[in-house]
């Protein structure tokens, strides 16, 4: 059965992950995504996330708290363009994932940004192993989203194809607002 983008994700990540690897969720908004990588990563693990609204950081501790066995993550309450910084000197970076838009359930008003988004897709990039990918989930359909989808696909067009295979996973027959998801991996 064909699956919707935000599963699709779920999905590779449970092919790409193992124990033991060093993983972060750049907008961790309510932390689904951020669970799927502390499991995947287990006990042995390193998961950072982040997002730049406290309510998200606290809702993402609170997802968390309610399971045992994960390694601790690293919430940190700042602007995924500060993923440089936030990772500091963490090796072997095996996943990245976006989430991009507004928190849901709360003003949808604050949303991710084009300039801020495409600095951070670059320097996740630079940051994640060969072999490694980079997932970003885009929104067209909110306001300022088709801006920022459009910016996020610039970027893509630009990249280097020895460096990185980017592939998408979009619905063909819907309307151009529905999700979609870029996945980036690197190959050297």
């Amino acid at each position: 059965m064909i699956r919707r983008p935000t599963d699709i994700v779920k999905t590779l990540l449970e092919d790409i992950v193992s124990a033991g690897d060093t993983v972060v969720d750049a907008t961790c908004g309510n932390g689904n995504d951020t669970l799927i990588l502390a499991t995947l990563a287990g006990s042995s693990g390193r998961v950072i996330a982040i997002d730049s609204q406290m309510s998200a950081i606290e809702a993402t501790r609170e997802k968390l708290a309610s399971s045992s066995g994960l390694p601790t993550v690293e919430l940190n309450h700042d602007s995924h363009d500060n993923l440089t910084q936030i990772v500091g000197g963490a090796r072997s970076i095996r996943v990245i994932v976006f989430n991009l838009g507004y928190l849901p359930g709360e003003d949808t008003g604050i949303v991710t940004q084009p300039e801020s988004t495409t600095s951070a897709i670059g320097q996740a990039l630079d940051l994640i192993d060969v072999d490694g990918a980079v997932f970003v989930t885009l929104y067209p359909g909110h306001a300022g989203g088709s801006e920022e989808a459009q910016e996020v696909d610039l970027l893509v067009s630009n990249l280097d194809p020895k460096r990185f295979s980017v592939a998408r996973y979009q619905w063909i027959n819907q309307s151009s607002t529905h999700p979609y998801v870029l996945i980036f991996h690197r190959r050297s």
